[in-house]
């Protein structure tokens, strides 16, 4: 994981330095649930880590259907980590089409 963020800052800054800083958005790291520690209807969907460019944090982000994000397991995950303390950053990227991945 270190070299992968790494991997993704030294990108950032090459096109910052390339000036395309302004459209950098945000990086999503997915993840697969290996157990099931939550409801039966939460287990095949993804998870993500957002890491916003502009306010320089990370956040969780849970998909939960169309357009709907999981509150509690975005909570759950945001108090294993140091997040983005104001909640109102902690915007949603949704995919294209259902069950993708937003940068399908």
């Amino acid at each position: 994981m270190e070299a992968l963020l790494t991997s993704v800052h030294f990108t950032a800054d090459t096109l910052v330095e390339r000036g395309y800083g302004s459209r950098l958005l945000a990086v999503l790291f997915a993840f697969e649930r290996v157990e099931n520690t939550l409801a039966d209807d939460a287990a095949d969907r993804p998870l993500y880590w957002v890491y916003s460019f502009r306010r320089g944090a990370y956040y969780p982000s849970a998909p939960a259907g169309d357009r709907e994000r999981d509150d509690s397991v975005e909570f759950k995950l945001a108090s294993v980590l140091d997040v983005e303390d104001d909640e109102r950053f902690w915007y949603p990227l949704w995919p294209a089409s259902p069950g993708g991945h937003p940068w399908d």
